[in-house]
């Protein structure tokens, strides 16, 4: 059985310079590159889409731990991926301090509406466990976005479910800020790309992965070569489809498999599996 390749955050492009950090931002060397097969977004495309910038402490240095996406669910909330924001030894043992929350911009560091979010407005599900990603979401506490613009908006939540084929056959959107190349070493992107994947069965997924998946997850693929793919830094971002003629997210970016970001099936946390603990965090905070 192959072994799951996470989206991890990416310590490898942490740069630390006499106790201060350095973030080590890149425009993309050409416009046409985008998230791997995908195509550039432009403003109030995907208005629930924000850019997460994650500092922490690594020993005793304050550093960038690394970046991802999320999705605003309402005005106070933010829905992410836990594995973002949660200590895993893997490469290395950080601590999260605080998460920079940029809105209303595909372009990144060129946000409308920003916020910093401080370790005790996060929340992460009870269940998640960073080994097998089962429950991989977090949730965000900010300060009020203004939604009354065009540019940042409100993604609507799905209905509670445990049908995890309920979607099989849907066409899904992925938007992030992702690296464009298939590779370890790249840096994120400057600029907001999507991709739209087809939802596929359990036990599709479970073909493609030769093994049994447990977790609460659907997975999605583009179906259609040269296929397009979600890579490194776009952990986080919304799994989102028409609903009812309104954009519901029924996913966030967890992981893909075999190290490779070659376009095969693509694993997000089942958002109708979790929302219950979802709205019960939103309601008693």
């Amino acid at each position: 059985m192959k072994i799951l390749y996470f989206f991890i955050l990416a310590t490898s492009l942490l740069v630390v310079l006499s106790g201060s950090l350095t973030e080590t931002l890149s425009a993309e060397p050409n416009s046409q590159t985008r998230i791997i097969g995908g195509q550039p977004a432009v403003d109030t495309q995907f208005p629930y889409q924000v850019r997460l910038t994650v500092y922490g402490f690594l020993v005793s240095s304050f550093l960038l731990i690394g970046w991802c996406g999320g999705a605003i669910i309402n005005e106070e909330w933010t829905l992410t991926a836990a594995h973002c924001i949660t200590r895993d030894p893997n490469p290395l043992p950080y601590v999260v301090v605080y998460v920079y929350v940029e809105a209303g911009s595909v372009i990144a560091n060129q946000a409308r509406q920003k916020t910093s979010v401080p370790i005790q407005n996060i929340f992460v599900h009870p269940d998640y466990d960073s080994s097998t990603r089962d429950s991989d979401i977090a949730l965000l506490k900010t300060k009020p976005f203004d939604l009354g613009t065009a540019y940042v908006k409100a993604i609507k939540l799905p209905s509670y479910s445990t049908d995890r084929d309920k979607y099989a056959g849907w066409t899904a959107t992925v938007a992030g800020f992702g690296v464009t190349v298939n590779s370890m070493t790249a840096s994120p992107s400057n600029r907001m790309n999507f991709i739209q994947l087809t939802v596929i069965t359990r036990a599709a997924c479970e073909a493609e992965y030769s093994t049994v998946i447990e977790t609460k997850a659907i997975c999605a693929e583009d179906l259609t070569p040269p296929k397009s793919t979600i890579c490194n830094y776009d952990s986080g971002g919304a799994l989102a489809v028409v609903e009812s003629g309104e954009t519901t997210v029924i996913g966030t970016v967890s992981f893909i498999y075999a190290g490779e970001c070659d376009g095969s099936a693509q694993s997000f946390a089942y958002i109708p599996e979790l929302v219950n603990w979802i709205t019960g965090i939103m309601n008693s905070n």
